[in-house]
């Protein structure tokens, strides 16, 4: 199984921000993260895209602008259209 833990190097020896058990000679991958924030940005911009940017949400969008909220009429329109209707779950 893989698992990733934050490092720090310190005194030229890589330390792990929190504990974790290590046995003799486990072999680890170290990756070099960039010293700027823009790193956790650059890395995850496609994925957000993809999930932001789809027909599906487009969709959506247009028909609760003209829906409002009778959610009847929407579920109507999204089975009209060819799209699964959702279901709102009010707490």
């Amino acid at each position: 199984m893989l698992n990733s833990v934050l490092a720090i190097v310190k005194n030229g020896k890589i330390e792990t921000l929190e504990h974790i058990e290590l046995p003799e000679g486990k072999k680890v991958l170290i990756t070099m993260l960039p010293d700027d924030d823009t790193f956790w940005q650059e890395a995850s911009e496609e994925t957000l895209k993809r999930i932001w940017d789809n027909k599906e949400d487009d969709v959506y969008a247009r028909l609760l602008d003209e829906c409002g909220n009778n959610q009847d009429l929407m579920s109507r329109r999204l089975l009209n259209e060819g799209y699964i209707p959702f279901t709102r779950i009010d707490s």
